[in-house]
């Protein structure tokens, strides 16, 4: 008997926003995922495709010429 639920997100073979974070989203938690999908109203090409940026933690350790192009040079 077929489910009366309807599979809602399918990508690439994989049914479900869980499993669809679990095999493509590259260590993505399927909170985030829904949450780009159903609250942002991105497709789910472009929530997958969104990069995290992390800045430096430590800007001592920034390359010199960094620091001087950034106004960090003593």
């Amino acid at each position: 008997m077929a489910s009366k639920r309807a599979k809602k997100y399918v990508y690439r073979g994989a049914v479900g926003l869980t499993a669809i974070a679990r095999e493509y989203g590259n260590g993505m938690l399927p909170q985030t995922l829904r949450q780009r999908v159903c609250r942002m109203g991105l497709s789910i090409e472009e929530a997958l495709g969104i990069e995290l940026l992390i800045g430096v933690r430590k800007p001592d350790l920034l390359h010199p010429l960094w620091k001087l192009a950034l106004g960090m040079a003593a």
